[in-house]
């Protein structure tokens, strides 16, 4: 994963119980390999990173102080960038004030997705600080007076010799395909939290790392204006956040389904006169091939060149790219990017941004529960049943992990929220532990062919939209004037998950169903599901496909895998598993087994369709 990386000790480098230099941090597993830039060694400190043609970085050498941006800033130019930055280099390192107001108040006054680093040159002092929601996923870890920070946990690894896993971390990611809270599946390697400032320098063995600020999801407006005012405002901040993402060195692709969120920004850059494509992608199982149609009816409407990408199934070279970028934490059974982006890049060129819409499901839509939540244990059971990729009992069966233990862990998390109002506690888990963990991180392995944005999120547009009172969003109400004041043409185009535009008197049908469905006992959920087809409840690798036979080889071949599975029980829950799930036990075998033994069975498949 391109990005930075930084080693910091109060001993020298060489003498801290590592070997460690410029040299050897950066050193690549199964990464592909990406060039890098050292801006700093000294006995206690090295700063650098990896990039490619389409990552953002930025880089200010201004006498004593080194000033790095890993991500992109938006609405302030590179000057103002400095100065401001310079600035607090100076209040914090010379002056000695208190990191945390002055911190607090620029992240909470930048839009962007952002790490950066503000480094002291004479006195090895370290400032590193990320944005509001840590849009960009970064990794540390503290062993034995060293501190290692970078956005690949194969970094940490690599320089540690760390082998081990985390139990209760395994468990969590098996039941929702990602970890609660700042631990990773690694043991002692940590995600760094969003707006969290880390302070490394003299005077201190350990570096201190403090959480700024985050959401409360019960604090909203009065909400007495009407709705027609607040759609007005929201297209406003929508065309300012397409605008701001937008870069004439790059050509602009949109990748276009015949959803809302990609659409609404297609819309947005389309009357911003802005040029730019349309990528559509039809995957090899043919999921998504239903949008097709609506989505061409969208280029056309526009009158935007539009390509549809037929994609194949992804070859074990490619599972073994994605493993080495994520490092497990993404799934692998999204492999498939890597063909699709050589594809969109042999068609716009290598230098694109793509524009995506990440985010407008969650923050132009109801998010909150589909029924009432008057208790944390109903909060914790509708949380687990809703987000979970294998059941607890699968997970327990698997792991050894008391199911009552895993129900336990989630109601904790839940109850360290410091919302009052259980909806709003719902909100708070899907922002900052399933989108930080598992959606950003999809996000993440975008940019590590193309430069990803993600215009939702942009921090006044997020800030905003959050605030309203969540009945403004009820049955897609705010949605439906965003869109129609955007397009009324394009609105009326129907909206493939329902197969009826936004615009229709289905909708609001179609919103009773979806409320009744929640009120559905687990049963005819999954009938539900079945019949319409969900992504997750199909099941694609049969007992004699190369992709099982790759889990068999891996659980015979590693029997480091067995000290934390079992494998017994990993084999009885197989054949009922879904993709989904089984994409989330495969991507977590394959990481145990190159940690474990430093190779992977995947290699035995490198030109085999695997997922």
């Amino acid at each position: 994963m391109p990005g930075l990386y930084l080693a910091s000790t109060q001993n020298k480098l060489k003498t801290c119980g590592h070997t460690l230099s410029a040299e050897t941090f950066p050193t690549r597993v199964i990464d592909p390999v990406y060039p890098r830039k050292l801006l700093l060694e000294s006995d206690k400190t090295i700063l650098g990173y990896t990039y490619h043609d389409n990552y953002s970085t930025q880089t200010f050498e201004d006498g004593r102080f080194v000033i790095f941006v890993d991500g992109l800033i938006y609405e302030k130019s590179s000057e103002v960038i400095h100065k401001e930055l310079r600035k607090i280099s100076e209040s914090v390192f010379l002056d000695r004030v208190e990191a945390r107001d002055i911190v607090t108040d620029w992240i909470l006054n930048t839009d962007g997705e952002f790490n950066l680093v503000l480094l002291d040159k004479e006195t090895d002092d370290i400032l590193l600080f990320n944005d509001r929601l840590g849009r960009l996923p970064i990794y540390y870890s503290q062993t034995d007076g060293l501190l290692l920070v970078s956005r690949n946990p194969w970094d940490i690894l690599v320089v540690t010799g760390s082998r081990e896993f985390d139990r209760e971390a395994i468990s969590e990611y098996l039941l929702f395909g990602f970890v609660l809270g700042k631990r990773t599946l690694l043991k002692n390697i940590f995600h760094f939290e969003a707006a969290s400032c880390l302070r490394a320098g003299p005077g201190s063995d350990e570096a201190a790392i403090e959480n700024l600020f985050s959401y409360n999801f019960d604090e909203k407006i009065s909400g007495t204006e009407k709705i027609s005012t607040h759609a007005d405002n929201i297209v406003e901040l929508l065309y300012t956040a397409c605008r701001n993402r937008v870069d004439d060195d790059f050509n602009t692709v949109v990748s276009l389904s015949a959803g809302l969120d990609s659409r609404t920004l297609a819309i947005c850059l389309n009357n911003l006169n802005i040029d730019f494509a349309a990528a559509t992608f039809v995957d090899y199982y043919e999921l998504f091939r239903p949008e097709v149609e609506f989505a061409r009816q969208i280029a056309r409407t526009l009158g935007i060149d539009q390509i549809v990408f037929h994609l194949s199934r992804a070859s074990g070279r490619d599972v073994l790219d994605i493993l080495g970028i994520k490092c497990g934490t993404n799934s692998l059974g999204v492999c498939f990017v890597v063909s699709l982006f050589d594809k969109i890049k042999a068609a716009y060129g290598k230098k694109i941004t793509m524009v995506m819409g990440d985010g407008g499901d969650r923050i132009l839509r109801d998010t909150t529960p589909g029924r009432r939540i008057s208790s944390l244990d109903e909060l914790t059971e509708y949380t687990h049943k809703n987000n979970s990729m294998l059941s607890p009992g699968v997970v327990a069966s698997i792991t050894g992990m008391d199911e009552r233990e895993l129900v336990s862990r989630l109601r904790n998390r839940l109850a360290s929220f410091e919302e009052k109002e259980m909806v709003s506690r719902y909100l708070h888990f899907i922002f900052y532990d399933r989108c930080r963990k598992w959606h950003f991180t999809g996000e993440d392995r975008n940019r590590a062919f193309a430069r990803h944005v993600a215009p939702f999120y942009a921090s006044p547009l997020f800030e905003y939209s959050m605030s309203l009172p969540d009945r403004f969003k009820k049955n897609f109400r705010l949605y439906r004037e965003v869109l129609t004041r955007l397009s009324r043409t394009v609105a009326d185009i129907p909206n493939s998950e329902w197969n009826f535009p936004i615009t229709s008197k289905k909708l609001g049908i179609y919103s009773l169903a979806r409320s009744l469905y929640f009120h559905l006992p687990e049963r005819l959920k999954s009938i539900v599901q079945r019949r319409h087809h969900y992504t997750k409840k199909i099941t694609v690798y049969p007992a004699d496909s190369s992709t099982r036979k790759c889990l068999d080889s891996q659980l015979k071949n590693c029997p480091a895998i067995g000290e934390y599975l079992s494998v017994d029980g990993i084999r009885k829950n197989l054949e009922g598993m879904d993709k989904m799930g089984f994409d989330h036990l495969f991507t977590l075998v394959s990481l145990m087994e190159m940690v474990q033994s430093g190779s992977s069975s995947i290699e035995q498949y490198l030109e085999s369709e695997l997922m």
